[in-house]
């Protein structure tokens, strides 16, 4: 579904991606593990065009986007649906209007097929008679359950997240895990998700790579990528201060 071949980025004399390359599966959950500060995000904004690479191709469904115009971008971009880490709400609108954004701003249905759609993506989550709630309202879980709502309102055939179950307590972050596995069995959806943690990457992942010093070093299924023999890769699952990787 995603092909990145040899990507370059670097902002002023810092290099972030250094001759990446990397896969992604269609109808797969494809987890991408790093430190902190090591360009997984960089990354995703470079998978839905928000960033322009140095050098390389992105191909997304064959076609390579690094060339095209925003015109054609957005195109492209209508096959994203994106999960931020903060979830990214609107604050000055409730959940219906959050959720019914994107359908308002690129489709042209009528407001009783607005609210149907959004009520029933609201209710596949889990989330009945919110609606009216703005996001202060919510908890941390309830707030990435409506910002997965928002995601998947235009039913997308990529859904990306940026770290889903930071900051969440264990409990809800076992949750949002569980939610983001029943709707790519639900939907079959290709996935992409950065994260720095193991237990996430243990429970949903098809295919795990991680991304250090600007590449992808190891990428294998779950099961392979624990048993890894990789310095960066074991110090990095054991959670070791001393090794290759310095802090």
């Amino acid at each position: 579904m995603i092909k990145i071949e040899n990507l370059y980025k670097s902002f002023k004399q810092q290099k972030v991606l250094e001759n990446l390359n990397i896969s992604i599966y269609k109808g797969k959950v494809t987890v991408i593990l790093g430190m902190s500060g090591i360009g997984k995000s960089v990354l995703l904004k470079h998978i839905m065009g928000l960033l322009k690479p140095d050098k390389g191709q992105i191909m997304v469904d064959g076609v390579d986007i690094v060339p095209l115009n925003e015109k054609n971008l957005n195109k492209i971009r209508m096959k994203f649906g994106m999960l931020f880490q903060d979830a990214a709400l609107f604050d000055y609108m409730n959940v219906f209007d959050n959720v019914a954004f994107p359908l308002r701003e690129h489709t042209k249905m009528t407001h009783k097929q607005i609210t149907e759609k959004v009520k029933e993506t609201l209710h596949s989550l889990g989330l009945r008679g919110i609606e009216e709630k703005m996001p202060d309202e919510l908890s941390g879980g309830m707030r990435k359950r409506v910002g997965l709502a928002r995601a998947l309102i235009s039913d997308p055939e990529i859904l990306l997240f940026d770290e889903p179950t930071t900051g969440l307590d264990p409990i809800t972050s076992a949750s949002i895990e569980q939610l983001i596995k029943k709707t790519q069995i639900d939907r079959k959806i290709t996935m992409v998700i950065i994260t720095h943690e193991i237990k996430l990457m243990k429970n949903i992942a098809d295919y795990v790579g991680m991304l250090h010093d600007g590449k992808i070093i190891e990428f294998c299924k779950p099961d392979m990528f624990i048993k890894s023999e990789d310095s960066y890769v074991k110090q990095f699952i054991e959670g070791n201060f001393e090794g290759p990787i310095s802090v």
